[in-house]
């Protein structure tokens, strides 16, 4: 797919979001959306909408139950290799194991068991007209936490960052964002999410191969035509 193509779909997702911010607590289900996990007045949808430049879309929303508008959305882009490597780590258990080694040490907020960051860039804030007020880079942070009730708090965190000598953007907001979602799972939530999310990355990478490889095979095919057309004229 052309980046253009795939800036179209991410575009055309944006309006599906607005609609979101109307009626957030709808089951909407858009083309791009693979699965979503509700928790109260809040979920995080995952989208192939990215899947172009090999890419999860993670949508964490929540919204006013009262008013039913939306109170914030945070946007991750989780690389599919990451991706691979963290439903490893959901499947095996490790994950779980890490979950209940952290929750051993009795602290009161325990540490996050899983953490990425990303965001923008000051200067892509700026080029795009979308400058903060503090000139920062925009950060955000998804990890997942040891849950009380739950065993796992899923979570999107968005504030102030950094760009770093490596281009990466890392978060200056501490224990204080901007913006944060957090959606309890079981751990058989984080199962079928991983899953679901999975399966679609390999049938959609398997497509790719069997397509990219379709158009060598065709164009090999046709070259060693031309060579048999230009043997028989020759001779």
């Amino acid at each position: 797919m052309k980046h253009s193509e795939t800036v179209a779909r991410i575009q055309k997702n944006k309006k599906i979001s607005e609609t979101i911010q109307e009626e957030p607590n709808m089951r909407i289900k858009n083309h791009n959306q693979i699965i979503r996990l509700d928790g109260r007045n809040c979920f995080v949808e995952a989208l192939d909408s990215a899947f172009a430049i090999e890419k999860v879309q993670l949508n964490f929303v929540s919204y006013d139950d009262k008013s039913n508008k939306q109170t914030a959305l945070i946007p991750y882009y989780l690389d599919f290799t990451d991706f691979m490597v963290l439903e490893q780590d959901i499947l095996s258990g490790r994950l779980a194991k890490w979950a209940e080694t952290e929750k051993a040490k009795g602290a009161k907020y325990p540490q996050s068991i899983y953490m990425q960051q990303g965001g923008v860039s000051a200067k892509k804030l700026e080029q795009r007209g979308q400058k903060r007020p503090d000139g920062k880079s925009l950060s955000r942070v998804f990890k997942i936490v040891p849950g009380d009730k739950y065993p796992f708090m899923v979570q999107a965190e968005q504030g102030a960052g950094e760009e770093n000598d490596k281009g990466l953007i890392v978060s200056k907001f501490g224990g204080k964002p901007e913006l944060r979602v957090m959606i309890p799972m079981q751990s058989e939530d984080t199962k079928k999410f991983v899953l679901m999310i999975g399966a679609k990355i390999r049938a959609y990478m398997a497509a790719q191969y069997v397509y990219f490889n379709k158009e060598e095979y065709t164009k090999q095919a046709k070259e060693e035509k031309d060579k048999m057309d230009s043997f028989r004229k020759a001779n």
